[in-house]
């Protein structure tokens, strides 16, 4: 071997041996997410080239500085600006398992062939969304505007540019609205590449820029157009030494140099203005004290004490305060702040523990790193302030990390994973590690969090039937294990052993740290559930309670479950697990849900009644203590006990409130069975609303008839006990169905209104055309009731594909719609109407872009085409329209062929079409459409829809969480072969021809019969057999016609 290859192996052995987190830094980004890379070797400071330098190396510079992997971006030739000095690093070849670039494949420290115009950077970043900084100013708060768009940087052109848009651009980017000063015709240089914004036009309120009506991609500027601005730097805040953006040490800036704030008197009026001049809500911040986010520097001064805010100030400056730089205090004190980020999706409250086998010589040194890196990426990317985390690590020993704390604390124990030394035991006793989580990590439970386990190894465990037995008593109690297999050799028979159920949904096979999203995704679903928070109900850390409870307000609610013998104790721990788990969603601490609960074998044991126990905790203890009590099963009499003794007011049930029995049994009656269902009709009778879950039955005639009509939405089975823990999520959906009143008038001034959709066909071959289309638009417009909200209007424009001009919240004023539509650019190409209709229901009608709970929905389509390249795709997505109650009105312009545009529009036709075929057709639109607009009625309730919870089969949510009727017919292939298939409310049926009838779901006859299925189109028909027309099918036999 060379020997100055193995000098290059020696050195490179040490470095990695000292390296940490001070041995690698960012320098001259705009953030301490992003700059030009510069590592530390024997004391001096150098950059690394860009020579193959690309996305994993990027990734593992932003790991090792603390931020999430995921969308590290590379940056070549000198991005953020020429290093000096030495040049360290060349050639670098990370890959995804590498986590320190000192042991990356690469030439020799010191060894390169580059110049510092090769200066390798990198942006690192927790988000995906578009970004915003200054360039080519003196000093960082000023600078040509430029966004970070489609992985790429680009401008912004100076067409309208006002003070408006600058304010919001230094507000975006953490400075002062006030004094911003826009400057246009390239005033810090000239751009290069994308011109990505063009006509801006902010009101000057928005939080982000890219709230702000523009047009992105298309322009008609050059780069002597680029927009800049300069920013008032004085009274600036920032927040540094937290984990994610929106927490930290609060530092302002006064006088050429940033500082501290001393935390006497600070409380949450002081933090909901810091959090308001970084752009987060006011709502929900909260003040942290006694230098929670870590002291900083200790040349950093004070700046400012004694600070006392109302809240609603624009600046902490114009708060009380004693005077900038008059304190006395130390940095033990420094203020610190917690905001809520809309920008992370909080997924309730969670303790998440991860345990890492350190077992025998089968896990190796480099699966040992990978399990330590994989344990922080995790914590990093499953970022949510309710998250407390653990880390264990075992082999044939268990030994703690560090035990659950909260993610704005990880900052200072992350760096103890890092320190993990890779110590082989003597074997893998998971079942060790697995107890040790049981007994000691989630032996005190917060009742309203969600416990988790992840655990990290590379195969079988050492004692399949203790670990086994570990893993089901963790489920028990309600702990969801995620089991994920490190390396390329895993043993996969242990892994499964060991999660939850259902398999595919809670094992993984992990080769690189590019699998980790499929962890990452797994976990965020089962504990996130798509459930989006509202600012107005956020109050710090009850914001769980409040989205979960909102079908919960006030219920009465009484379980009764089945302890016969067939059951068993192991099972019959499982149903009180099924049980601690459902009631982790409701709130019962403030008196608005009663829970009883009696079980029931030869004998009927009232366990506890709705008036024992008021809060979840002690709800918990009665519930885990409660024996199994073997015997027959007598259903009929746990049935009477319940509805005369437990739904009594004297044991608790209280007037005028819901009452719901969950009933949970695994066979039919064999005491008393003749009584069994007419007790049921008892409580039935008497308003109580029964759900029954059988249990692996052989028959379900009785739980049928237990259970509340219909049996289809109240009845709910599985085939083994172990799946009632993934079905708690179905019952408290379906438990929605009789605790939502539905809503019949409004109230309120606000609870009625329009959000309207412009869609302007850009694919007419004509711009004379088009230009009629925006004239009539705008001309709808004027005759829209806007100004006063009562409408809301968005724009779009597409012609190949779509182009979004203006979001229902982007323009408020009718004088500024208009405006707009009349600057709209005409954008020739083919017509994809399909494509452009599913992108405003998907992405237009959302609440983040302005669309009311309460409003109307409307789609009005201008178009001048006959037909669009799709017809029957554009079909089907104004199906999917109409079935989100989306109406869509068609303007035509010129056309020949009404097939498509019939088939379209709402019907009934007279009222949702209109055509101009001349210009004085032009100014009857307007008033038309703005006519039967306000005439079509309001709906409380329609045929076909029910403002209910999600789980009733036969309807489908839509995006305002309204049940739709679900089309069967459409949905789902192969109903009623032979014959016609027809939708009804909730469920469909089979229409057969003459002569035949329905067996098994078909229509068959006798052979006979004419076959009934032609084609054209859509239809089938045998060869030689069918003359097919555009909408019937005739048979070649003379007269006969299917």
């Amino acid at each position: 071997m060379d020997a100055n290859w193995i000098i290059c192996l020696i050195l490179m052995f040490i470095t990695y041996s000292d390296a940490d987190l001070t041995n690698i830094r960012l320098v001259d980004g705009n953030s301490s997410t992003e700059g030009r890379v510069e590592v530390l070797y024997n004391g001096e400071w150098g950059t690394v080239c860009d020579d193959y330098f690309d996305e994993k190396d990027a990734a593992v510079v932003c790991s090792m500085l603390g931020h999430s992997r995921t969308n590290a971006k590379a940056k070549h030739k000198a991005f953020f600006g020429q290093g000096s000095g030495r040049i360290w690093m060349d050639d670098l070849h990370c890959t995804d398992n590498d986590t320190n670039l000192f042991t990356c494949e690469q030439n020799c420290i010191g060894s390169h062939n580059c110049m510092h115009g090769e200066d390798a950077g990198v942006e690192c970043s927790i988000y995906t969304g578009p970004k915003i900084r200054l360039v080519g100013g003196s000093n960082p708060s000023e600078g040509r505007v430029e966004v970070y768009y489609k992985n790429e940087w680009g401008t912004v052109c100076d067409d309208s540019w006002d003070s408006k848009d600058a304010s919001v651009v230094c507000f975006t980017l953490g400075y002062s609205r006030e004094n911003a000063v826009p400057k246009s015709l390239a005033h810090f240089g000239q751009g290069e590449d994308r011109i990505w914004i063009d006509d801006v036009t902010c009101q000057g309120t928005e939080k982000d820029f890219f709230d702000c009506y523009k047009t992105m991609e298309y322009h008609n500027c050059y780069h002597f157009e680029d927009a800049g601005v300069i920013c008032s730097q004085e009274g600036a805040v920032r927040l540094a030494g937290g984990n994610i953006s929106s927490e930290g040490r609060v530092e302002i800036y006064n006088n050429g140099s940033w500082g501290t704030i001393c935390d006497k008197l600070w409380d949450d009026a002081d933090a909901k203005v810091v959090c308001g001049m970084l752009g987060f809500p006011s709502e929900g911040a909260f003040a942290r004290k006694g230098g929670y986010f870590s002291l900083g520097e200790d040349n950093v001064m004070h700046m400012l004490d004694d600070i006392n805010c109302i809240g609603n100030e624009k600046s902490i400056i114009q708060c009380s305060h004693r005077g900038v730089q008059h304190t006395d205090c130390s940095h033990i004190n420094n203020a610190g702040v917690t905001c809520i980020n809309e920008m992370l999706k909080d997924c309730g409250v969670a303790d998440i523990l991860i345990i890492i086998d350190d077992s025998n010589g089968s896990v190796g040194f480099n699966n040992s790193n990978m399990m330590k890196t994989l344990a922080k990426e995790i914590i990093k990317d499953l970022n949510s302030m309710f998250f407390r985390f653990s880390v264990l690590r075992y082999s044939s020993s268990v030994s703690k990390m560090f035990g659950l704390i909260e993610f704005s604390r990880l900052p200072d124990v992350i760096p103890s994973i890092d320190r993990i030394r890779y110590f082989p035991g003597t074997s893998t006793d998971t079942d060790k590690a697995l107890k040790y989580a049981r007994v000691s990590i989630f032996n005190n439970k917060r009742a309203d969090a969600a416990n988790i386990i992840i655990l990290l190894t590379d195969g079988l465990p050492n004692n399949l039937n203790k670990t086994k037995a570990e893993s089901d008593l963790l489920r028990k109690q309600g702990v969801r294990i995620f089991s994920v297999g490190v390396g390329n050799e895993t043993k996969t028979e242990g892994l499964s052993l060991v999660a939850s159920s259902l398999s595919d949904e809670h094992v993984f096979q992990v080769s690189t740290l590019g699998d980790l999203s499929l962890i990452i995704n797994a976990v965020r679903n089962k504990t996130c559930k798509g459930t989006e928070f509202k600012l107005d109900t956020i109050k710090h850390r009850n914001i769980f309670f409040e989205v979960q409870n909102q079908c919960f307000a006030q219920v009465d609610l009484v379980f009764v479950l089945d302890s016969s013998t067939s059951v068993g104790n192991e099972n019959y721990d499982l149903m009180k697990g099924f049980v601690t788990k459902f009631l982790r969603k409701v709130n019962i601490d403030n008196g608005g849900v009663r829970v009883g609960l009696l079980s029931y074998s030869t004998k009927v044991t009232v366990e506890f009644k709705l008036n024992s126990y008021n809060t979840k905790a002690d709800l918990f203890d009665a519930v885990n203590a409660i024996p199994w009590r073997y015997g027959s099963t007598n259903t009929a009499d746990g049935l009477q006990t319940m509805h005369e003794e437990m739904f009594n007011e004297t044991n608790g049930d209280r007037p005028g409130v819901p009452n719901i029995c969950i009933i949970m049994t695994d066979g039919v009656s064999n005491i008393n069975y003749r009584r069994t269902i007419p007790e049921a009709e008892i409580a039935k009778e008497k308003s109580i609303h029964i759900y029954a879950i059988g249990i692996a039955l052989k028959s379900f005639e009785e739980v049928n008839g237990i259970a509340s009509d219909p049996a289809s939405t109240n009845v709910f089975t599985v085939n083994t006990f172990d799946e009632l823990e993934d079905l708690d999520e179905k019952i408290f959906a379906a438990t929605c169905l009789v605790t939502t009143t539905l809503p019949t008038t409004t109230t309120e001034q606000s609870e009625s209104g329009y959000d309207v959709i412009f869609m302007l066909d850009s694919s007419v071959p004509d711009e004379l055309v088009f230009n009629q289309i925006k004239d009539v638009a705008s001309n709808v417009t004027e005759e829209l009731s806007i100004d006063d909200n009562e409408f809301r209007v968005g724009l779009m424009v597409y012609s190949s594909r779509a182009y979004v001009i203006a979001q229902l919240n982007g323009l408020s004023t009718k004088r500024d719609i208009v405006r707009v539509i009349k600057r709209t650019v005409y954008r020739p190409g083919k017509s994809n109407l399909a494509d452009a209709l599913d992108y405003v229901r998907q992405n237009m009608f959302t609440d983040r872009y302005g669309d009311r709970d309460f409003a109307m929905n409307f789609i009005v389509l201008f178009t001048g085409v006959d037909q669009s390249s799709n017809p029957y795709d554009a079909f089907r997505a104004a199906e999917k329209a109409e079935r989100e109650q989306i109406n869509i009105y068609s303007v035509g312009f010129y056309l020949n062929d009404t097939f498509e545009i019939d088939e379209v529009s709402t019907h009934p036709l007279n009222i949702h079409r209109y055509f101009v075929n001349g210009h004085g057709d032009l100014n009857d639109v307007p008033g038309y459409l703005a006519r039967t607009e306000r005439q079509r009625p309001y709906p409380s309730t329609t045929a076909g829809v029910k403002l209910l919870c999600p789980g009733d089969p036969g309807f489908e949510t839509n995006k305002k969480e309204v049940q739709i009727d679900k089309d069967e017919c459409r949905e789902v292939d192969g109903l009623c072969e032979g014959g016609e298939c027809q939708n009804t409310i909730g469920s469909f049926v089979c229409v057969c021809p003459k002569g035949h009838r329905l067996i098994n779901d078909r229509c068959q006859g006798d052979g006979d019969e004419v076959y009934p299925k032609c084609q054209h189109g859509f239809y089938r028909c045998p060869d030689g057999s069918c003359e097919s027309t555009l909408f019937d099918c005739k048979h070649a036999v003379k007269d006969v016609v299917v």
